[in-house]
């Protein structure tokens, strides 16, 4: 109910009524478990986002070429069924971090997740031989982060509102990446 609220209205605009309301609580149930609304969202925005990671983390545990498992990872970022909501909690996080310090230090921390999945993806592909990178792996990892960036703005702002677009803009990241990682035997 706190996630759909910040999709919905943005951070500063969530009541404590709204959510007890959605969620079919009390106010005071609310404050006995959270405290503070502050906690409420926190707590929210943190699981929520760390979930996304998780998930998408999880859909290449069983893969075992490097290069299909860093791209069923992009497709099934592009693919999930929450991306505009989960776009529009992303940019509200971003935005809050700009006026409140918790939330920045928790943008980080997710951020260094995010950094940290693709890092490790890149660095099993460097290790198996599977990759050979023309850039250094954290310019490879900045650049990844910022196109995810780049699809929760383009998505929330309908620039990337056409399915068929996302699709040829990921399909060109991912060209770009294979180029960049010297993977030249990549399925068509």
């Amino acid at each position: 109910a706190t996630i759909a609220a910040i999709s919905d209205e943005g951070i500063h605009k969530v009541r404590l009524q709204d959510v007890s309301a959605v969620a079919g609580v009390s106010v005071g149930r609310i404050q006995y478990y959270f405290k503070t609304r502050e906690n409420l969202i926190e707590q929210a925005l943190h699981r929520y986002t760390m979930d996304s990671v998780n998930d998408l983390h999880s859909t290449t545990a069983d893969v075992d070429d490097p290069w299909d498992a860093l791209v069923q990872l992009v497709r099934a970022h592009r693919r999930r069924h929450d991306n505009e909501p989960k776009a529009r909690v992303w940019i509200a996080l971003v935005h809050g971090g700009m006026v409140n310090v918790r939330h920045l230090r928790m943008l980080n921390t997710i951020s260094a997740e995010w950094r940290r999945l693709y890092r490790d993806m890149l660095l099993r592909g460097i290790r198996t031989g599977r990759f050979t990178p023309t850039a250094g792996v954290e310019e490879i990892v900045e650049i990844m982060v910022g196109l995810t960036d780049a699809f929760a703005v383009g998505q929330v702002s309908v620039a990337l509102d056409h399915s068929d677009k996302l699709e040829r803009v990921t399909e060109l990241f991912l060209t770009m990446l294979a180029q960049t990682l010297n993977v030249t035997d990549r399925p068509a």
